[in-house]
């Protein structure tokens, strides 16, 4: 499914306070720093978190199908919905390129999620779906990620 780019906002009520900030910029390095790093982080934020939806989307519809599906053996050591190694994932999910065994803190978010299916050795394995989240972002920015 392709990605629709959302029409442009109307700002034309921020054009004193854009016009103040460009001002500001221009008159005080420190701040002007400050402000761009600030800007980074939310755009960060932003490309993680839209990452984040797309990855719960294909495990959700991934853990469904595969649920009806008939019984076979599943040793994917990737999350439900992401990579060749999963027969229900889809669109750019499927060419995603995981770390190897990526750990997770408790910090780091996300919990282990048991597998619809039974493995080879007649055990559900568990995973992660936050290990898809970042090398998601990075395949979707590209070059476009700054440094």
């Amino acid at each position: 499914m392709p990605r629709r780019r959302p029409p442009e906002p109307d700002l034309t009520a921020f054009e004193p306070i854009i016009a103040s900030a460009v001002r500001a910029f221009g008159a005080d390095l420190g701040y002007a720093t400050q402000m761009a790093a600030r800007a980074v982080v939310v755009l960060e934020k932003r490309a993680t978190w839209t990452s984040r939806k797309i990855v719960r989307e294909a495990e959700a519809a991934a853990r469904a199908a595969c649920s009806a599906a008939g019984t076979f053996s599943c040793d994917s050591t990737a999350p439900c919905g992401v990579t060749t190694a999963c027969r229900f994932s889809e669109g750019p999910l499927r060419d995603l390129q995981l770390p190897e065994a990526q750990e997770l803190g408790p910090t780091r978010g996300g919990q282990l999620r048991e597998r619809p299916q039974c493995g080879s050795d007649g055990t559900r394995a568990s995973y992660n779906s936050e290990t898809a989240v970042v090398p998601l972002r990075d395949q979707q920015e590209g070059s476009h990620r700054p440094v």
